[in-house]
């Protein structure tokens, strides 16, 4: 860990780059070849990033389908190149990387298949913020010894959040759901689609969570590139 993180703050704000993933995801259609990542791999470790969000999402599926690419040997070849900062993933809670719920013997391999390859934090969320289909990957990430961390989609019902749905009380239900489900959970990250949650609304909910959750929180992937 660098020397900053261990002899600073005894909780600093650490930073996660998300260029290998939801850099090209968001505006490239995912067609970063792996090869593509390798010149500025070893600088982007030398930042000092908390952690490098380089698979899972759209990456798994554009890579068989599209760049004739093994997905688990981009971690591994990675891995080669950066060798200090933790390799993070967007994982789709019992859809793991693809566009239905899968079994849970698949769930569970596939788990286990990507920490044998190289993965180091999970982040795990549900499109539809049903913490059910969190239950089978997250025994697994834990059995692993790996970072999980438990992820909330934000949606707006009206163009300010509030309404009779998506509203505060919603949210911080859904984040009370998730400690319920895992009180170890060690962060909370903060799914905004498309960046609808807005200033406004971010301010608004994270002054709420921090006074209601035990874990910290990690505002993450607004992805107004789309």
């Amino acid at each position: 860990m660098d020397a900053f993180l261990e002899e600073g703050p005894k909780n600093p704000i650490k930073i996660q780059d998300n260029t290998f993933r939801d850099g090209h995801q968001s505006l490239l259609a995912t067609r970063m070849r792996t090869e593509d990542m390798l010149p500025i791999a070893e600088k982007m470790d030398s930042v000092g990033f908390w952690a490098m969000e380089v698979w899972g999402g759209a990456t798994f599926d554009t890579m068989h389908r599209f760049l004739g690419e093994d997905p688990f040997d981009r971690i591994r070849t990675l891995k080669k190149y950066i060798k200090k900062t933790p390799f993070s993933m967007l994982l789709r809670g019992q859809n793991l990387v693809g566009y239905r719920n899968y079994a849970d013997d698949v769930a569970r391999l596939f788990v286990d298949k990507s920490c044998e390859a190289g993965m180091d934090v999970f982040r795990v969320f549900d499109a539809l913020n049903d913490f059910r289909n969190f239950q089978t990957v997250v025994e697994r990430i834990k059995a692993n010894g790996k970072h999980f961390q438990g992820t909330i989609c934000y949606t707006l019902s009206e163009r300010r959040m509030g309404g009779d749905v998506f509203n505060l009380d919603y949210y911080l239900n859904k984040a009370r759901e998730i400690e319920d489900l895992h009180p170890h959970s060690p962060a909370y990250p903060l799914h905004q689609r498309h960046g609808f949650h807005g200033l406004s609304g971010s301010h608004q909910s994270g002054r709420r969570y921090c006074g209601y959750l035990s874990g910290p929180l990690c505002p993450a992937d607004v992805t107004t590139g789309h």
